[in-house]
């Protein structure tokens, strides 16, 4: 894959239909925590929620206020209208933090970063087999007197994976590593090291479509930071290379991969030009082959982009994540229909405070966000918010593209007068500088929904 140079929106325009716009169903912000402590979801872009498309939702989360960080968990039975009461589910004086959960049917796997067993750290884990009624005993799964931290665990059916990145092998280099379960969590191959090349590995994600595992992480092995991508075609027993996904000498970090079928879709912080955006590459046969990079976000956010985290159901792929671009940490949300292709963002917190470490979970035709949030002091909070329609796709009227000579778009608009508003409902004064979804409004009543590439 060549070198990323320039790509800008072009636009292309697809007339879709106006009723049922997806934007317009996001309900309020909903305050999940409120106690003494600090509340935090995960800052590795992992998954802190998970759903199983029956009602049932899961959220992990790691709060102080017991004098250290413990592991605390809620959920839902019914999509997220209603919330059980938190439940703590580690109990030590040492530090236990940065959970990542995943969920298929009824069992809950979950994975956390723990200094029990030393300051370094260690990986634990633990199960529920009844959508997070009762718990298991807590399984340690990293063993050195080394630094084991960043955990991620995926799921699918009975088989589970679990990676971290891990200082045993020297001081200055962190490398992945990587367990096994086939049995839903029950037994665990031994730990095996993934990657074995210089320079620090972190931020690992991992993703199981059948047979197919496929895993992300973020690495300097070339001078600056790249996203790194390696797969297994046998549920993770054996791994191919290790393939850079992203050429560029500015950095490009967060990564984040979610996988359905044989498409793959690799979010990741890009910092090419001055202002950090939100990217992605995507595979269409399973990881074998990759497109050229998309842009998801359009805000020139500075100085960065943290923490995406992406869900994909069929077509649809939706991703969150955090950024300054409106002089504080906010969340962001954006969504595309075709597999990655082109995407549709939106803001979706509005507050003076900080708003970040958002993670996102598919349950049916529903989605659900949850982060950390500071504006009800200067302790964090779990705050949640849920689309109940916003899985569900968006039927294309016609699916035309319309181009004038030269190639240029064009707009058929019945010698009527229109304006162009973005998503959010503002007025665009000039040509759209990113591709996303755009309003045409006439005077007499006109309207049509616009798709620009």
């Amino acid at each position: 894959m060549g070198k990323r140079k320039g790509y800008r929106c072009a636009l292309i325009f697809l007339i879709l239909a106006v009723n049922g716009v997806v934007w317009a169903q996001w309900e309020p912000d909903r305050r999940l925590t409120s106690n003494s402590g600090t509340s935090l979801t995960s800052r590795n872009s992992q998954w802190c929620i998970g759903a199983n498309g029956s009602g049932m939702v899961h959220i992990v989360f790691y709060d102080d206020r017991s004098g250290n960080n413990e592991i605390y968990y809620l959920r839902s039975t019914d999509n997220g209208l209603n919330w059980g009461a938190e439940m703590r589910l580690t109990d030590d004086t040492a530090r236990s933090w940065t959970p990542s959960i995943a969920v298929t049917d009824s069992v809950v796997h979950l994975v956390w970063f723990d200094t029990r067993d030393g300051p370094n750290g260690e990986i634990y884990y633990l199960r529920s087999t009844d959508n997070g009624l009762s718990w298991s005993d807590e399984v340690r799964m990293s063993f050195d007197t080394a630094r084991s931290e960043f955990p991620c665990v995926a799921a699918e059916g009975e088989d589970v994976i679990l990676v971290w990145r891990d200082n045993r092998d020297s001081r200055f280099s962190y490398e992945i590593y990587y367990r096994r379960s086939g049995d839903g969590g029950v037994t665990w191959s031994d730990e095996s090291r993934l990657t074995n090349a210089a320079g620090i590995k972190w931020n690992p994600s991992v993703a199981i479509s059948g047979n197919l595992v496929h895993l992300v992480w973020a690495d300097n092995r070339d001078g600056n930071w790249n996203v790194y991508y390696k797969r297994s075609t046998d549920h993770g027993v054996s791994w191919e290379a290790d393939l850079r996904l992203t050429e560029n000498v500015f950095a490009q970090e967060w990564p984040c991969v979610a996988a359905r079928d044989s498409v793959v879709v690799v979010a990741y912080s890009d910092n090419e030009d001055v202002d950090a955006e939100l990217f992605c590459v995507r595979s269409y046969d399973g990881g074998e082959n990759w497109q050229e990079p998309v842009r998801i976000s359009c805000g020139s956010a500075q100085p960065g982009i943290w923490s995406p985290n992406i869900a994909i159901s069929g077509e649809r792929v939706h991703a969150v994540w955090y950024d300054m671009r409106d002089g504080n940490a906010e969340i962001y949300y954006a969504f595309s229909t075709d597999s990655g292709q082109t995407w549709e963002e939106r803001r979706l917190t509005e507050d003076s405070s900080r708003s970040n470490y958002p993670s996102v979970a598919l349950g049916g035709t529903l989605v659900h966000v949850v982060w950390t949030d500071f504006r009800d002091g200067p302790t964090g909070e779990i705050y949640y918010k849920r689309n109940p329609s916003g899985n569900v796709g968006i039927k294309e009227q016609g699916d035309e593209r319309l181009r004038g000579t030269g190639g240029k778009p064009v707009l058929f608009t019945q010698r009527e007068k229109v304006e162009i508003f973005d998503a959010s409902g503002q007025r665009v004064k000039g040509e759209p500088a990113c591709g996303g979804v755009y309003f045409l409004k006439g005077k007499t009543g006109f309207q049509k929904r616009v798709f620009i590439r």
